[in-house]
């Protein structure tokens, strides 16, 4: 019996834990899209004084028609908010962190369980289930940030994670750049 308590009570923490990440990682997709639309938004700005100011200016770098390049740039900061607003990922991250308080108050529960019966013990692993039923389930990556000891295809796994992550931050904030060259030249 202690070593059925002992099994689901490490499953509780090890989920926990997992959902921990999981909400850390909808926080950070959260700040990243908000900084993005700010990012996206004072480069239209700029974009916007400098095509009021110097609409001329434009055309050593190639650009005819800068207006154009503005609506375009307009659509795209756009459609990004509203696929932001659309993953709710604050929400999400807020779920998240419900999920795994409700399964801290189950394992205080679970250790201050006395006397060990086996009907207490499967009452709280279904409401662990019940738990996770009520709750979105986290993506392989926070499992497997939360594991301590990984072997190579989970090393490699979780590497690819990380550089397709910095890649893609990396190239969210290039885009700008790379739509008004793209467009520059397709224009010219």
């Amino acid at each position: 019996m202690e070593k059925l308590k002992e099994k689901i009570c490490n499953r509780i923490w090890n989920t926990k834990k997992i959902r921990m990440n999981s909400e850390r990682r909808f926080l950070f997709l959260d700040k990243r899209n908000l900084l993005l639309n700010v990012y996206y938004s004072l480069f239209i700005l700029i974009f916007s004084v400098l095509t009021y100011v110097k609409k001329d200016s434009f055309k050593i770098i190639g650009i005819e028609d800068p207006d154009l390049l503005l609506l375009v740039s307009s659509i795209i900061l756009f459609t990004f908010s509203i696929y932001s607003y659309s993953h709710s990922f604050k929400e999400r991250a807020d779920r998240m962190k419900k999920c795994y308080t409700d399964l801290s108050k189950l394992e205080v529960e679970l250790e201050a369980l006395e006397p060990l019966s086996f009907e207490k013990i499967a009452e709280i692993n279904n409401r662990y289930q019940e738990i996770l039923n009520n709750h979105e389930n986290q993506l392989e990556e926070d499992y497997l940030r939360s594991k301590e000891s990984k072997n190579l295809e989970e090393w490699l796994k979780y590497i690819c994670y990380l550089f397709k992550l910095h890649f893609l931050n990396i190239l969210y904030f290039l885009l700008p750049f790379l739509i008004t060259y793209t467009l520059t030249i397709i224009l010219s």
